[in-house]
Formats: C-alpha cells, structure tokens, sequence
C-alpha cells in the first residue's frame, strides 16, 4: 500500500493541534486539551476512510492500432466513489498523436471519460499509466496510487497509392507461367506433380523405354519469388524512413491483397514470408517502429526500397528500378 500523507488541510489541523498541545503544556490548564479531542478524532476518522477505502476499478477501452491520419475515441471507465475520490490523472503520448484534451488528463471522478485521438505519425505509443488519489471525507489525508492501466498502441504507415508500372513489375516477380510466358527453354527432366500437363514433350517421352514422361522446362522471370517476395528497406534520415515506410506497407498490402507471401528486411530484424491478416499486422507493426539506418538492401531480396533524401523513394524490383515522390507524411491514400 502507499504511503497516507496529511493534505494541506490536514496540515494546517495538525499544526493547530500541535499549537494547542503547545498551550496546554505551557499554561497547564486542562480547558485546552479538551479542545483537542474532537480534532483527534476527526483526523483518526479521516486516517482510517484512506486506509480502508480500495483502489478503484479502471478499465481502458478504444485503444487500438490505426493508420495514420485514422481517428479513434478511447475510454476510460472508471469505477470508484465519487465522495472518497480525489482525483484521476490519465497519462497521454507526448508526441505522434493529437488529442482533444491537456497532457495529462485529469478527470472528474468516476465515470466513462472519453477522448478523441486521431493519429499523426507512424510509431508505438502508450496511453497510460492513471495516477488516482483518494481522500477522506474531511479532505484531511490523502493516498496517491499509480495504476498499470498502460495500453500500448502502434501507428501504422499510410498507404499511398502505386503506379502502374510498378504494380506490373511486382506482378512479373510473383507471377506463374500463365502471366508471364516462358523465355528460353533450359533442360529436359522427368515429368511430376509439379509440372504442368502442357509441358510434356511428347515424341521424346514415346521414346522412353519405361513409357516415363518427359517435360521440358524454361527459364523465365517467374523463377524469382515464387516462394514468396521479401522487401528490404533502408533510409539514410527519419523523413526518408518515413515515406520508405508507407511504400513498403503499401506494396506488401497490394500483394497479400493477391494472396502473396510477403518478407520483409530491415537494418534491425527479418521477417520471413507468410501471408494472412495476423502476418499482414506483424509486418505493420515492424514498419510503424522502423528507423532510419542501412545501406541499402541485401542482395537476397527481391524488392529494394530505399531513400537517400527526403524527396524521393527508389524502388528496385529484381533489376527494375522505380522512383516515386516521398508520400505525405500525414495522409493515407487510396
């Protein structure tokens, strides 16, 4: 339990109180020590609401994971008694988001406290921890409590919309045989499940003296990234990570939209290949903290993204390069 303290008002009662003991002992007079049993009373009274009252119950709600430029309402439900609650202060992020309330917050007693919070640059951030403060019914004592109501929150990147060739080069990188045709042929080999039915070679699997299939196959571009496309990043300052950032989440947005297994390198960590919503937030997550730092991509992914300055993004497909204009920061676009 923390510590009781005397508020002010306690203070000054004391000091009273002490002045009258004070008088007492020096006059000798027994008149004055009667006056001091109703204020030992009141204070042991007070003493012991603090001590007894429990802790209120808090509950955040609304504290959830967003774009930027995405605005939510988070609460805060509160469950206490407004006669022996004192105050409530809720702590709020500093940076990164606006709110329609003072840093911190400090609500009026029990209740649910809304508050309006939109989104302004991509990060991790916590709402949290609430500072409560309960006090007697006099006001004489009061028992300040940090509670661990802290939720932590990642701001996303925004999405910003692709041109068409880049679109169609990263559609070249996953795509099969069926989009993307084959170049040259490579080599013979026996036929199985893997191998598509047009690619027989006829006369020579009649030739085969165990009547084994023969396929022939190609090569072409789609034999890079079929088992997936890992996206490296780098960014030489924090306006540069930023746009990095927002191309990158919206590449890896438009091809798990198509069901592509999507990695993704940075200068800290990797994150191997998989598709689903649950690897679509863990990939939003890594981009929401990413900072700026590499230089340039490992040779093993198969879309680079950098920036060099604040202006522009360069995107490298296989051996394809793109530039695109850095995004806003604080917009999400279709």
């Amino acid at each position: 339990m923390t510590r009781i303290r005397p508020t002010r008002r306690g203070g000054a009662l004391a000091l009273v109180s002490f002045g009258l003991l004070v008088v007492g002992i020096l006059a000798n007079t027994v008149q004055v020590f009667v006056l001091l049993v109703p204020f030992a009373i009141v204070g042991a009274i007070g003493y012991w609401q603090v001590f007894r009252q429990p802790l209120p119950q808090i509950e955040r709600y609304g504290a959830v994971s967003r774009r930027v430029g995405t605005s939510v309402t988070i609460e805060l439900d509160v469950d206490g008694s407004p006669r022996l609650l004192g105050t409530v202060v809720d702590a709020l992020p500093l940076t990164g988001v606006d709110t329609d309330s003072p840093h911190p917050r400090r609500l009026a007693g029990p209740g649910t406290h809304a508050i309006d919070v939109s989104y302004k640059r991509r990060g991790q951030y916590e709402f949290g921890p609430t500072t409560v403060t309960l006090t007697d019914s006099l006001g004489l004592f009061q028992r300040s409590t940090t509670l661990q109501t802290v939720a932590s929150v990642y701001v996303y990147p925004p999405l910003v919309g692709l041109p068409g060739g880049l679109k169609r080069a990263l559609e070249t990188a996953h795509g099969d045989d069926d989009t993307l045709g084959r170049t040259e042929f490579d080599r013979l080999r026996e036929y199985d499940r893997s191998a598509a039915l047009r690619d027989i070679d006829w006369k020579t699997s009649a030739k085969q003296p165990d009547e084994t299939f023969i396929v022939k196959e190609f090569i072409g571009p789609q034999r890079r990234g079929t088992d997936g496309i890992t996206i490296g990043i780098s960014a030489g300052s924090t306006a540069g990570a930023d746009g990095v950032a927002a191309v990158a989440a919206s590449i890896a947005a438009y091809l798990l939209e198509q069901d592509v297994a999507v990695g993704l390198q940075t200068p800290a960590e990797s994150v191997e290949p998989d598709t689903g919503a649950e690897h679509h937030r863990r990939l939003d997550e890594r981009l929401a903290v990413f900072e700026p730092g590499g230089d340039g991509a490992d040779d093993a992914v198969d879309v680079a993204i950098s920036a060099a300055n604040e202006e522009s993004v360069t995107v490298t497909v296989f051996d394809e390069t793109h530039t695109l204009t850095t995004p806003t920061a604080g917009v999400s676009q279709p």
